[in-house]
């Protein structure tokens, strides 16, 4: 599962480096959180193993602990265009705090199922679990759809390019 999972994100960040400024970057980044959320809802909604997979790789779902996808590759393109050179450090800096206290909140949430598991169907709150990531992918992806033309710049020579 977690290799079907990965070889997912594999692909999606060897389309992401190939043509990610040729088919937009905000593009991209809807149609990853739709991907991941549409993998996900199917994981959490399957049995058989085969179909799972299918999901996990549709989904680019992994156990890594961290974002180390195609939206990242995309999401650290972007920010630079985003600000001026001496505001670069400050907007990394808050990037990677903000990440960070959405993967411990993750983490704790982790815990959530284990708790609500007593007694009944063990299987229902994993796949709540899923399901809940999976809207969570599909969301972020929509509100990807308000990034500013900034989201599209690519570096060339120094200089910004809008692409459209």
């Amino acid at each position: 599962m977690l290799a079907a999972g990965l070889a997912g994100a594999t692909l999606a960040v060897l389309a992401v480096t190939l043509a990610g400024d040729r088919i937009g970057r905000r593009r991209l980044l809807v149609g990853l959180g739709l991907l991941a959320g549409i993998g996900g809802l199917g994981v959490a909604a399957v049995s058989g193993f085969s179909a799972a997979l299918a999901g996990a790789l549709i989904g680019m779902l992994n156990g890594m602990g961290r974002d180390r996808g195609a939206s990242l590759v995309l999401e650290q393109a972007i920010l630079p265009a985003t600000v001026g050179e001496g505001e670069r450090t400050r907007v990394f800096a808050w990037y990677n705090l903000l990440q960070d206290i959405g993967q411990a909140l993750g983490a704790l949430a982790a815990g959530v199922p284990s708790l609500w598991a007593g007694g009944g169907d063990e299987l229902l709150p994993l796949r709540v679990g899923v399901g809940v990531c999976a809207l969570l992918f599909v969301l972020s992806g929509l509100l990807c759809l308000g990034l500013g033309p900034a989201a599209q710049a690519r570096a060339v020579g120094g200089e910004g390019v809008r692409l459209s």
